[in-house]
């Protein structure tokens, strides 16, 4: 390993940025496609930007408390509206300040809804 890239790696673990300390596939797309170096910072920069909200998100996630993290299932939703869920599953309405209201009997996926929109509006 070359001077440089032991710099590069020292600077970004300085600067925070661990996504960046690994630019060596980046790099290597940069050389085939011909990059520019604008090009090839910006690509890095997205790729550190990606992966801090990502982490971001897991982080909301784990502060949540959630009880488990699954995939929301429509299958056994059989009365749901599934384009009232999608709606709310971008967030819509907390920009708006507009409750949601669930009710039903015990074992109707409520809990289910609940977790499925606030998975998706991380």
């Amino acid at each position: 390993m070359s001077a440089t890239n032991e710099l590069i790696k020292l600077y970004s673990k300085q600067l925070r940025l661990p996504t960046i300390a690994k630019y060596e596939s980046t790099a290597r797309s940069a050389k085939e496609n011909n990059w520019g170096y604008e090009e090839f910072l910006c690509r890095l920069l997205e790729i550190e930007s990606a992966h801090r909200r990502e982490n971001q998100k897991l982080k909301r996630i784990k502060a949540a408390k959630f009880p488990q993290i699954k995939a929301f299932d429509f299958s056994w939703l059989k009365s749901i509206n599934k384009a009232q869920i999608y709606e709310l599953a971008t967030g819509k309405f907390i920009e708006e300040s507009r409750p949601i209201i669930a009710f039903g009997n015990p074992g109707t996926g409520k809990t289910h809804i609940a977790l499925g929109i606030a998975y998706l509006s991380l």
